[in-house]
């Protein structure tokens, strides 16, 4: 289980008999819980530290957390951040504009712009519930 004080990092989590766990959906009908500690019902990983237990999908609750911000009126997502800098996805952005911006072209349509701290406004984390 994670930390109930610690601020979460973005990424996908899900909530087993109240209880916040990284994890994962499988195609079969079941999910698999992750924790540092050792917790009833949870077994040790094959594959790294710490522990996971295989529950049925329908006992969780999936969701996600993104970090957002606004730069120059554009809303995009937040990959990094440190103190001094922030580090943006700019999806659909051509290389021209790209290549003007100072951004880096990491495959096609998809851009990675570093911009100061100070010109990034309405920074937040996101909470969504996947859809289907």
């Amino acid at each position: 289980m994670l930390d109930p004080t610690a601020p979460l990092e973005d990424g996908t989590y899900l909530t087993w008999r109240g209880k916040t766990y990284v994890g994962s959906v499988r195609p079969r009908g079941t999910a698999v819980l992750l924790s540092t500690d050792q917790e009833d019902g949870f077994v040790s990983r094959r594959l790294g530290r710490g522990f996971e237990r295989e529950v049925p999908s329908s006992e969780v609750e999936v969701w996600t957390l993104r970090t957002w911000a606004t730069w120059q009126g554009r809303r995009l997502p937040v990959l990094a951040r440190t103190a001094e800098d922030v580090v943006l996805a700019c999806p659909g952005m051509g290389q021209a504009e790209a290549e003007s911006l100072g951004a880096v072209m990491v495959d096609r349509g998809v851009v990675n712009l570093t911009v100061p701290a100070s010109q990034v406004t309405d920074l937040r984390q996101e909470r969504t519930q996947p859809t289907g």
